[in-house]
């Protein structure tokens, strides 16, 4: 019998369970256990998808001239650039679409079943008579996996369409004013607006549409895009958001080849203005402002792909407006919206 001190054997039970924890250990690493054991595998991952004005392949801003624009190749510059997408989603690579659950900031909103962000690319500078807040990304995060393409509505959904701007209980984005048409109880959809160079006084952007036909007085600074609903009508006794519209004039879009971080959305200006003549006036609202009846308008309802009929009413006719094509470009992003490299 081997016969140990008092001192030896509590070296002895030290090492031992020295020896057990080394063992204990060695078990738990190699089963992956350890400090990370209840961290759970990140199941989303972030997405922005990043919007940028153009004229052509050139992107712009409010500090650039604007080159060769309309059926006269005119110059222009930018004096509002803002719109509303609705319910960002995202396709993956087995097909499926994938809805954007947004972040929460000043551009974004989530309400019920749709989701809003206002892409704003003018910051009130030069001859942008904006606002200084820019917001060219929509941000947001997706389940794990590899998108491929991505969709959207061009717009304000019908449930957020006709709300009160100035209540305290709007929520931001739709509190803003300069987005807000009062005359039709809802919202611009899109506010796009340039001022064409003046060719009787060159560089000077001021008074270059020339009024004509049924229009009168001065001429026009600027030629103004606004596309939203038209022909609302509020029952009576019944407020804003019991207004209904006969021409709901979102436009869906979708991309076939995206990939968001390594592709940006551009809004080419010149091929929205394709066919306008931005130095002529011939009637009804400055520039085209959703009317079906509208010269200006006519002349770019081929390029938005347009469903519009006069007035809500009546057949649709080629001579009026062009029947929405399910191949028309503009909403196969390729044209007026469509995917490019960052």
């Amino acid at each position: 019998m081997v016969k140990m001190n008092r001192s030896s054997l509590c070296s002895s039970v030290s090492l031992s369970r020295l020896a057990l924890s080394s063992l204990a250990l060695a078990a738990l690493a190699a089963c992956g256990g350890g400090d990370n054991e209840d961290t759970p595998a990140a199941t989303s991952q972030s997405v922005a998808v990043e919007f940028v004005a153009t004229v052509g392949d050139t992107p712009v801003t409010c500090a650039s001239v604007l080159s060769g624009l309309g059926s006269g190749s005119v110059n222009a510059v930018i004096q509002d650039l803002r719109f509303y997408v609705s319910n960002l989603a995202l396709i993956n690579d087995k097909g499926a679409t994938v809805k954007v659950t947004l972040d929460s900031n000043a551009f974004q909103l989530t309400s019920g079943d749709n989701t809003l962000a206002l892409v704003d690319l003018e910051d009130d500078t030069g001859a942008c008579a904006g606002d200084s807040a820019l917001n060219v990304k929509i941000t947001g995060t997706v389940p794990i996996g590899t998108y491929t393409g991505a969709k959207f509505t061009l717009g304000v959904p019908a449930a957020l369409n006709h709300l009160d701007v100035s209540a305290t209980t709007t929520q931001a984005p739709l509190n803003n004013n300069d987005m807000y048409w009062s005359w039709t109880t809802g919202y611009k959809h899109v506010k796009i607006e340039i001022n064409p160079d003046n060719a009787a006084a060159p560089g000077t952007f001021t008074s270059a549409i020339v009024k004509s036909g049924a229009a009168t007085g001065a001429n026009n600074t600027s030629f103004f895009f606004h596309l939203g609903d038209t022909s609302c009508t509020v029952p009576a006794g019944g407020s804003a958001a019991s207004a209904t519209c006969a021409s709901v004039n979102t436009r869906d879009i979708h991309f076939h080849d995206f990939d968001a971080t390594k592709k940006r959305i551009a809004v080419d200006l010149k091929a929205l203005f394709a066919s306008s003549n931005l130095l002529s006036e011939r009637g009804g609202a400055g520039g085209c402002m959703s009317g079906p009846t509208d010269l200006e308008c006519q002349d770019m309802w081929p390029v938005l792909g347009s469903t519009f009929s006069v007035d809500g009413a009546g057949a649709v006719t080629a001579t009026s407006v062009t029947v929405q094509d399910a191949t028309h470009g503009f909403f196969h992003g390729e044209t007026v919206f469509r995917p490019v490299a960052k």
